[in-house]
């Protein structure tokens, strides 16, 4: 029904129902190049933190596909100006969480 989170970290809102089906075919289709979990399953296995607020569970989406490879998922119709970008981020990948940092002090 629905597309959210971003190129690299996608969230799918199924239609009532068919979330199973949604979750077999990305599996299926993506399941090379993305980790791709039911809400369930990624909050489970602590995607989003040690734990979430029950406010927050129904904002995840029915299925959460992450890049491990380098690739996107883009919306270009419904996204045009992600979909131009020349640089994405936001999956789980050490590259995309290790950032460094430079801290001055005087």
């Amino acid at each position: 029904a629905l597309l959210g989170g971003e190129g690299r970290a996608r969230h799918v809102y199924a239609v009532p129902g068919a979330e199973s089906d949604v979750l077999t075919v990305w599996r299926e289709v993506l399941g090379e190049q993305f980790w791709v979990a039911s809400r369930d399953e990624a909050i489970a296995v602590g995607w989003f933190g040690p734990k979430i607020d029950e406010r927050v569970h129904g904002r995840i989406g029915d299925v959460v596909a992450a890049a491990h490879d380098d690739v996107v998922i883009t919306a270009s119709v419904n996204e045009p100006h992600e979909s131009a970008m020349v640089g994405m981020h936001g999956s789980m990948t050490p590259v995309e969480q290790l950032v460094p940092l430079l801290e001055v002090r005087s």
